[in-house]
């Protein structure tokens, strides 16, 4: 069953704003490809403020990742149940890496604020010592690269959306991913504007299927019609 109006409305805009957040967020950051020391970091969010603002809003959106995710796993239900139901439990991982990044995006922008900024990097080279946050945002950000991939394979499959749509999504997020950098973001922007787009056109054309009508298996319609001859027989 189609979701009603305002629903349909609600999870384009959610794909809208992830697609522009996720992208511009790595367009305008203050140190966005990495590599450096956490005090050079921290110097480059201080010496641009109104990056670091629009940085901080534009994480609020990038945010709602994996409720996108969960959005497009949706569509693609009816015709690539298994894979969609996989990347929909992948997307967790986004919104773990996603949550990671946003929060070290915070702490940088507070540390670029304190009085002591020595102080604040040695707290922050103490909150990323454990090797246990490394693995935790690099599984994240791989969960989301295989969230991704079986999303476009899910959509392709199921015909939801012509390919070159389908495969936009995926690599719009890897190049967001490990090649920050503002050029990289425009690109992650567009890419993913393209992928989310095609999917919030066919939501806002036939809406989203419901999540709990059953899905039909490839030996539900012989044993129908096999009923229906029976029934015609006996009559």
């Amino acid at each position: 069953m189609p979701t009603r109006t305002t629903g349909r409305y609600l999870a384009v805009a959610c794909l809208v704003i992830v697609a522009v957040c996720y992208g511009m967020s790595i367009a305008v950051h203050p140190a966005p490809a990495g590599g450096d020391s956490d005090l050079d970091a921290v110097e480059k969010f201080a010496a641009h403020p109104g990056r670091t603002d629009a940085l901080l809003v534009l994480n609020l959106g990038a945010l709602l990742f994996p409720v996108a995710i969960v959005l497009i796993a949706l569509l693609a239900r009816p015709g690539a149940r298994a894979l969609s139901t996989w990347a929909g439990w992948l997307g967790t991982m986004v919104g773990a890496a996603t949550g990671m990044v946003v929060a070290t995006d915070a702490v940088y922008a507070a540390a670029a604020r304190a009085a002591d900024r020595q102080a604040a990097v040695d707290l922050l080279d103490a909150f990323f010592e454990p090797p246990v946050m490394i693995v935790y945002l690099v599984v994240g950000l791989a969960g989301g690269l295989a969230a991704f991939v079986l999303l476009a394979i899910a959509l392709i499959r199921a015909k939801v959306v012509a390919w070159p749509f389908a495969v936009a999504l995926p690599v719009g997020y890897l190049v967001g991913g490990p090649f920050g950098a503002p050029v990289t973001g425009v690109i992650s922007t567009v890419l993913l504007l393209v992928g989310f787009g095609a999917c919030a056109a066919r939501i806002l054309r036939a809406g989203l299927p419901d999540p709990t009508a059953p899905t039909a298996t490839p030996g539900a319609q012989p044993a129908a019609s096999t009923a229906s001859l029976g029934a015609s027989v006996s009559g």
